[in-house]
């Protein structure tokens, strides 16, 4: 029998390419036949619940017409997030990437410049897994009474690794979170929160770099210079609620017009070798850099400012607060101090420790640190010790070790 186009069935390939310099021969499946659309070599790729798909992108610019959601075992894997761009085409609307599968994967892209409102972010993980993803650039403005959660990227689940969210502004009645969402669960690694600032309507809105509810980990990861002096924002740097936990975090250079300027935490919530440093006041009605409330908990952590004005920590009577460095702290059974942390070059938010900090070996082991490393990839446990804040300290110089 002849064949026409009304009797060929097509066999989508469950490996499709695209490249801006690409043949453009439908179904794409070869590096030669390669989609110049990203839109229309995902619609050509063979999706299933009992295999995995893959789309390659090439080092290029694409302007995305429709959003992407991957609810099957699919794997998006560009040149690299310098290399690779993603960007609003015409008619464009709504979450850029959608990851709702165990086994679906985004890596090596950027998605970059996108205006939209209170349905727009760049990515949204429930399931699965990202990793070194850029998301930057996004100008997002609400409707009236619109609650924004995560201008960036909001996470229910899942992996992001070894990321970044940048340039994020948002202005909605409610913000919650302008660079980054946690809604009950994930799990967010050796990220970069920067840059990014919310702009409310009322007084319930909160943190311009990242808000945490009912959970997730945020760990290895730098929150800096976010929020503004006239964004109407409670909390600058993160906003932590309901058993979220921030762990062995940067977070420098924030600032909001009330509340917090570096970090907020209430009942259930843990902070644990972190740096929280150089946050700014912005406010009449700001005080403070680390505000907890409830029974939280607040471990091995370095809070240091030189603003007047502008206190370390207050916490609730049943915050426990143990091995911490903060100006109002006394000497006590609980290991607190408020000596010179002796920060490398606070001024350029360098705040790893010189050699003779007393932070050094001033905190407290915990069963996570076996085998861990601090923000720059030394062991959390160094020679034994355990240093209050981010950072271990491997002192300088040539080692010599005698047995």
């Amino acid at each position: 029998r002849e064949c026409t186009a009304t009797n060929v069935l097509a066999v989508l390939p469950a490996v499709v390419y695209v490249d801006e310099k690409g043949g453009n021969r439908f179904p794409y499946a070869t590096e030669e036949d390669a989609a110049t659309s990203f839109n229309d070599a995902f619609a050509a790729l063979w999706k299933s619940t009992d295999s995995t798909g893959v789309v390659h992108v090439a080092a290029g610019e694409y302007a995305l017409t429709a959003a992407v959601a991957l609810n099957q075992p699919v794997r998006i894997v560009g040149a690299g997030r310098d290399l690779t761009r993603v960007t609003q085409g015409e008619g464009f609307e709504g979450v850029v990437f959608t990851l709702n599968n165990t086994a679906a994967y985004l890596g090596d892209i950027a998605v970059t410049n996108f205006t939209g409102n209170e349905r727009t972010k760049g990515l949204s993980i429930q399931k699965g897994l990202a990793e070194r993803v850029r998301v930057t650039g996004f100008k997002l403005t609400c409707a009236s009474n619109a609650s924004l959660p995560g201008g960036g990227v909001s996470m229910s689940g899942g992996l992001l690794l070894d990321s970044e969210i940048d340039h994020i502004t948002a202005s909605a009645t409610y913000v919650r979170g302008a660079g980054l969402f946690f809604d009950k669960g994930g799990t967010v690694s050796n990220c970069v929160i920067r840059n990014c600032t919310g702009s409310g309507s009322t007084a319930h809105s909160f943190a311009n770099g990242v808000f945490m509810d009912g959970g997730g980990l945020l760990v290895n990861s730098k929150i800096l210079d976010n929020g503004s002096a006239t964004a109407k924002v409670t909390d600058g740097g993160v906003r932590l609620l309901s058993g979220a936990t921030l762990r062995n975090c940067l977070v420098a250079g924030n600032l909001s017009e009330a509340g917090a300027s570096g970090v907020m935490a209430n009942d259930g919530c843990t902070i644990e070798n972190c740096t929280i440093a150089g946050n700014e006041k912005a406010g009449m009605t700001q005080t403070v850099q680390v505000s907890v409330t409830g029974k939280a908990v607040v471990r091995n952590t370095a809070i240091w400012s030189t603003v007047d004005g502008l206190a370390d920590l207050t916490a609730a009577s049943e915050t426990t607060v143990s091995h911490c460095r903060y100006k109002e702290a006394t000497e006590d059974a609980n290991g607190n101090t408020a000596a010179d942390p002796l920060f490398r070059s606070p001024a350029k938010k360098d705040f790893r420790l010189r050699g003779g900090s007393p932070l050094r070996n001033a905190g407290e082991r915990q069963g996570w640190m076996d085998g861990a490393t601090d923000l720059i990839g030394n062991p959390r446990i160094l020679y034994g010790e355990v240093a209050i804040g981010c950072y271990t300290c491997r002192p300088r110089g040539l080692q010599v070790l005698v047995r």
